[in-house]
């Protein structure tokens, strides 16, 4: 009697949750991701609004609408484990990119460096 009454618990669930309503995964982890990113963004470089302005460009490039991801949201969190491991693996990636464009501006900066002795050559130089 158990089992039955929680299949058909189940079944109801499953029915009333329309996947045609649900993004694909992929597609949410990455919504997630620029979600988490310009969520960290600081007040004093975007204002509410023009925050506001780059969700609804998040969603739009995604295809998708703020209600879309909150639903797909609820899904994913009703499975506890499956969605700690999901926010692990966007935090690796966010460290990953972090870690990539730290790289890039240390390289960038390296270039762009000048040696004393250059900067002395040109001082000597514009002198003459």
């Amino acid at each position: 009697m158990n089992r039955f009454v929680c299949a058909f618990l189940l079944l109801g669930f499953f029915a009333g949750c329309d996947d045609q309503d649900l993004l694909e995964e992929n597609v949410y982890e990455q919504v997630a991701l620029e979600l988490i990113i310009l969520n960290q963004i600081d007040e004093n470089v975007l204002s509410p609004e023009e925050k506001e302005e780059l969700r609804n460009q998040i969603f739009d490039h995604y295809d998708t609408t703020e209600e879309q991801f909150r639903n797909t949201h609820s899904y994913f969190q009703q499975d506890a484990v499956e969605q700690m491991e999901r926010m692990e693996k966007l935090g690796i990636e966010l460290r990953n990119k972090r870690d990539h464009i730290q790289e890039a501006e240390r390289e960038f900066s390296r270039s762009t460096q000048i040696s004393p002795d250059s900067l002395r050559k040109r001082l000597l130089n514009s002198d003459q």
